[in-house]
């Protein structure tokens, strides 16, 4: 069903920890200096990004325009401050095959057709889909209800690598933590049945679908094109995707600017997408007066909420970190991160960063790793020790020096060689030379 099924084989545990950079570091790679501290690049990678369309200035109007109707019916809000910020995004393409029985109903007998079918191709136009937020510092739904709706496929081929946008001063950059089979599996799909419901009931209003011949259960017919119909619906709706990957620059930061302000002694954040001049989109909660019920009584619940929801998302980052990747999905970053294998001008090509990226997306240290290097997992480890044991054990297994065996015998040193090269690789990343 699902277009990464047949790599479902080649799953590895993966980390979500992303390396720090500082900007002394990072001058060389054309970082903005008006980033405040360190930045975090996901995946050790850096990814597309958009620029900010919509000022200071203009998402501070923006959300004093659409908190008017609060203040008038509801308690003061206080901005504390409007903060720029760049969040991680995933936007996928699929193609959506629906499948449905339609039904229709005339003097009281119901006529129904088996096995319709519609496609839906989703891209970068149905972002409110397909683009998933990347990471768990915000409520995903207010990030999601402010810049759905401003995402575009034109929009997104518009992207460009983040250091080469000018950004506000300040700028927040939250990394890539959530893993892209997670995006894919677990915020996706929990999305899909209610859009495929809905492709449904646009298909049974399409002239050939009304076309044709709907049967009762005693075996009459009727065409909804010719006779009068007096109500229709979907049923037994499924679904399944195909040719699933990431846009062409489906790794993309996105701008907004975060509002934080004061209800009543409690503090809240609304989010003003930057994707978007004209009429910027505002998401975050109502605290509007309800019947029956006091502001503090309202701005306590969503007090509650708001902490309540932040809990959720901290266990939805420890389902992550134990979640598996999927390797077709970790290839398909690498593609849509593919300039970065391009050479600068009059230099040579950056191949160094893509080991990186191999080593930050899927390769955690295993017991497996400790045993092929004849070291103990209670041991205290240092870089000295694992490459002592790495030489000694290479020597033993290198294929230059396996002469007087047979050729099985020698495939079978190559292919032991090859992973303790790699156990090496991935201890030397769990303990770097300090």
């Amino acid at each position: 069903v699902f277009a990464t099924r047949n790599h479902a084989a080649r799953i590895r545990p993966m980390h979500a920890s992303a390396k720090r950079i500082s900007l002394a570091s990072s001058s060389k790679r054309g970082l903005c200096d008006c980033f405040r501290g360190e930045w975090t690049l996901p995946y050790r990678q850096i990814p597309w990004a958009l620029p900010f369309a919509v000022s200071h200035r203009e998402a501070r109007a923006a959300f004093d325009e659409w908190t008017c109707e609060t203040k008038a019916t509801g308690p003061k809000l206080t901005t504390v401050a409007v903060l720029p910020r760049y969040v991680p995004h995933y936007v996928f393409e699929a193609d959506l095959e629906v499948r449905f029985t339609g039904v229709v109903g005339r003097d009281e007998t119901e006529f129904s057709r088996r096995d319709l079918r519609s496609t839906l191709r989703l891209d970068g136009d149905a972002a409110a889909t397909t683009a998933v937020y990347a990471g768990f510092d915000f409520r995903r739904l207010f990030v999601r209800q402010a810049l759905s709706s401003g995402l575009s496929d034109e929009l997104l081929h518009s992207s460009l690598p983040l250091p080469q946008l000018a950004v506000p001063p300040g700028v927040g950059v939250e990394a890539f933590k959530m893993k892209p089979s997670f995006a894919y599996l677990q915020r996706l799909h929990e999305r899909l049945p209610d859009i495929a419901h809905h492709q449904a009931e646009q298909a049974m209003q399409q002239r050939h679908v009304r076309a044709l011949d709907f049967q009762s259960a005693d075996g009459r017919a009727v065409c909804p094109t010719t006779e009068a119909i007096e109500y229709d619906r979907v049923e037994d709706c499924t679904f399944e995707l195909g040719c699933a990957r990431l846009h062409d620059k489906g790794v993309v930061l996105l701008p907004l600017w975060a509002v934080e302000y004061v209800c009543l002694g409690q503090r809240f954040r609304a989010f003003v997408s930057a994707l978007e001049k004209d009429c910027p989109a505002v998401a975050g909660l109502a605290h509007g007066t309800e019947r029956g019920r006091p502001w503090e009584a309202i701005t306590g619940y969503n007090a509650f909420t708001w902490r309540a929801i932040g809990e959720l998302r901290r266990r939805e980052a420890i389902s992550n970190s134990s979640w598996k990747v999927i390797r077709f999905w970790q290839d398909e970053v690498r593609r849509v991160l593919k300039w970065q294998q391009q050479p600068e001008e009059g230099g040579e090509p950056r191949e160094g960063w893509f080991g990186r990226f191999s080593s930050a997306v899927g390769n955690d240290a295993t017991p497996e790793d400790y045993l092929l290097l004849g070291l103990e997992r209670t041991t205290p480890l240092t870089a000295e020790m694992i490459s002592s044991a790495f030489r000694a054990r290479a020597m033993a297994w290198h294929p230059d020096m396996q002469h007087n065996l047979s050729e099985t015998e020698r495939r079978k040193c190559t292919a032991r060689f090859q992973s303790v090269v790699q156990a090496h690789s991935r201890l030397r990343q769990k303990y770097p030379r300090k």
